[in-house]
């Protein structure tokens, strides 16, 4: 608790009597689920920088790889629009809501940056894969708590931001699943040729 006291001294404690305090929920949920998202796509991108894969993409891969980033860094670059405007109007706006807002800005300004030879690599890896679909479960408290404040505009934003999430997290799951029969065709195919090759 020492060292949560010192990073939330204005409410030092897990839970409100509620739901999960405000600071906690952005800090150690949001805050770390983004940074986890940056680190393992900077380890990711670091691996692979010398992969390149050049996959046909159909149209709907597309919108996943193109438009979901799009319109996630658009969302979440309005999300810390308001919390300027909050602030500039005099409002009070804690610091640990511009470390996950910013946070998760930088999130999605990355994998916008992921249009690099190896960005498919990255996008579609199974760690990442695995870690996009359990990302949202961190991202519910601070939903909640953004309903609490029965402000129309943030419960929008926010609540699109959460289904930009799942979308992002089952598209690339499903892509990911309905593109591995073709690699294992693919390599049982080449094997076949090997071996009647070695047989003839």
């Amino acid at each position: 608790m020492d060292l949560l006291h010192l990073i939330c001294p204005s409410s030092p404690s897990v839970w409100d009597g509620n739901r999960l305090a405000d600071c906690f929920s952005n800090i150690a949920l949001a805050f770390g689920g983004n940074v986890v998202t940056i680190f393992m796509i900077a380890m990711l991108g670091i691996t692979n920088r010398n992969k390149q894969r050049n996959w046909r993409m159909k149209l709907v891969e597309k919108a996943v790889f193109y438009v979901l980033p799009i319109l996630g860094a658009s969302l979440s670059f309005l999300d810390v629009a308001f919390l300027l405007h909050t602030a500039y109007n005099g409002g009070l706006v804690m610091y640990h809501a511009w470390l996950f807002r910013c946070s998760r800005f930088a999130v999605w300004a990355l994998i916008l940056a992921l249009k690099c030879p190896c960005g498919s690599s990255i996008f579609y890896s199974r760690v990442l894969c695995f870690w996009w679909a359990i990302k949202p479960l961190f991202m519910i408290p601070n939903l909640q708590a953004t309903f609490h404040l029965l402000e129309v505009p943030l419960c929008i934003n926010e609540s699109c931001m959460f289904l930009l999430d799942v979308m992002l997290g089952v598209s690339l799951n499903v892509i990911r699943v309905k593109r591995a029969p073709s690699k294992s065709r693919s390599r049982s195919v080449s094997t076949q040729c090997i071996w009647s090759t070695i047989i003839a």
